[in-house]
């Protein structure tokens, strides 16, 4: 823990910036999906960003961690799942 410490990693979990971190890791998780998007296998994306929410689940305060569950639903919903 006193590790952990010295990288400054008390800062990213207090406030303003666990928020910042979580929705940064997340804009990177979509990034990183978005050529998974095309085709029928859009259902893999939201595997990929359940399990970036589960990451963060292990480290991250309660409400930053609630806006990204929030938060990837909806741009799974909106960005990858395709009409109908």
């Amino acid at each position: 823990m006193r590790a952990l410490k010295n990288i400054g990693w008390d800062k990213v979990k207090s406030g303003r910036n666990a928020y910042l971190f979580s929705i940064l890791v997340l804009a990177l998780a979509v990034i990183v999906c978005f050529p998974l998007s095309e085709g029928p296998y859009y259902y893999v994306v939201s595997f990929i960003l359940l399990m970036v929410v589960t990451a963060l689940s292990t480290f991250m305060p309660l409400g930053p961690l609630l806006l990204v569950c929030t938060l990837s639903a909806i741009v799974w919903n909106f960005f990858f799942i395709p009409p109908n």
